[in-house]
């Protein structure tokens, strides 16, 4: 069994097939406005809700009252890999995030 803070990466095939398979799941852009504003994220044709990592602490207590699955996405890895740390030390059990990032979805 993973620990409550161990993050699970999956790479962009994986994550659009779990994303596919479960369709309750979150697709979550973490990418701060300036990035996002770009271009959104997508991923294999799922649309992902842009919420920035600087204001994920805000959205995690929802996100804990009313638990579904939650794959983290950003532009390489890094962030989407601290926001699916943080809702995992929250006891949020189903956050995952995509390894590479859209670098790697792309």
């Amino acid at each position: 069994m993973a620990s409550r803070s161990r993050v699970i990466a999956l790479d962009p095939a994986a994550a659009a097939a779990y994303l596919a398979a479960h369709p309750e799941a979150l697709l979550v852009d973490v990418r701060e406005l300036p990035e996002h504003a770009a271009a959104g994220a997508r991923l294999r044709g799922r649309s992902a809700r842009h919420v920035p990592l600087s204001q994920l602490a805000g959205q995690a207590v929802d996100w804990l009252r009313e638990p579904r699955p939650l794959v983290f996405l950003c532009r390489s890895g890094n962030r989407s890999a601290r926001a699916a740390r943080l809702l995992r030390r929250l006891g949020h059990a189903q956050a995952w995030h995509v390894a590479g990032g859209l670098a790697l979805a792309e």
